[in-house]
């Protein structure tokens, strides 16, 4: 498969076979996620290269905002789902 080119970026194989949308890329203050299936209980962590966990959430539909404006630039990843589907996405902070 090759990674699809969006206005927002390269959305990575695994995502689009998860069926897990992540734009703008890079991204000013709101990141926007979409999610084509969506389960109650479902989460997203965001973490920097290191690991470490900088913000947390459940959102409540398969369409959704995080609020990035405490975050310095630079690059991180997101988790999006539940812990039988996990699905990655990296991201630009500027």
């Amino acid at each position: 498969p090759v990674p699809v080119v969006s206005p927002g970026g390269i959305i990575p194989v695994a995502a689009q076979a998860a069926g897990v949308s992540v734009y703008p890329n890079p991204v000013g203050t709101t990141l926007h996620v979409r999610l084509n299936s969506f389960t109650a209980g479902d989460t997203y962590r965001i973490t920097d290269l290191s690991g470490r966990l900088l913000a947390s959430g459940a959102p409540s539909s398969s369409n959704y905002e995080v609020d990035l404006s405490a975050l310095s630039s630079g690059i991180y990843f997101i988790q999006t789902g539940s812990a039988e589907n996990l699905v990655t996405n990296k991201f630009i902070k500027e």
